[in-house]
């Protein structure tokens, strides 16, 4: 059986991605299971959206102050160094990317889908949903919950990445995935924690491996 998330070795074989030896995965999408489904959080989504403008009108007003305004007439009691323009620069560009982002998440939400057999992501497309990512749980040999600074997410280690029950819509899903280790993560704004997320999916996985 394989090991389960919370294992304590982390540096033997079942620890590697999954290796690639043929190209037989799944290229049609399948059909949207029905089962437990955690969909995208509208208050998150909210959040990210005044986030996004906050720090848009907080930068750009740094930025007119100190670029257009001048010293002589600021309205500040300090002067922003060059590396401060830098950092002002860049959480300006965070608050453009945030609302654009959560505009795009409450037109296009995605869902998870926690299946009999299978786990999915779906996403809203025109009058339905379109599936975007199915995993059999039997394919599924390690899931766990991971922080890493400012960056969380779900790993998901598979037994074969090309497994003919698997569809991955993004091609380079995985290959990004293999740059944290995994081959697969997910992440985004639900209305269950990812580490929520990730004890169901491990449970479910455990559940399917106990039946075989």
């Amino acid at each position: 059986m394989p090991r389960r998330s919370g294992d304590a070795e982390e540096d033997d074989e079942d620890d590697r991605p999954a290796r690639e030896p043929k190209r037989s995965r799944r290229r049609e999408a399948p059909k949207p299971v029905k089962g437990e489904v955690v969909g995208t959080s509208k208050l998150k989504l909210l959040g990210l959206l005044l986030f996004g403008l906050f720090l848009l009108v907080v930068c750009g007003f740094l930025l007119f102050d100190g670029l257009v305004i001048g010293e002589a007439n600021t309205f500040l009691p300090f002067r922003l160094t060059w590396w401060g323009y830098i950092l002002v620069a860049i959480g300006l560009l965070i608050g453009l990317f945030c609302p654009l982002a959560a505009v795009f998440g409450f037109l296009r939400p995605t869902q998870l889908v926690f299946g009999k057999r299978a786990f999915q992501e779906q996403r809203k497309s025109g009058g339905g949903w379109v599936v975007i990512l199915h995993i059999p749980y039997a394919n599924i040999r390690k899931v766990r919950y991971e922080k890493k600074d400012d960056d969380d997410y779900v790993g998901i280690r598979l037994h074969d990445v090309e497994d003919g029950d698997t569809f991955i819509e993004d091609e380079t899903a995985h290959e990004t995935a293999q740059k944290k280790g995994w081959d697969l993560i997910l992440n985004g704004l639900f209305t269950m924690s990812l580490k929520e997320i990730a004890a169901e999916l491990d449970e479910r996985t455990e559940d399917a491996a106990d039946e075989d």
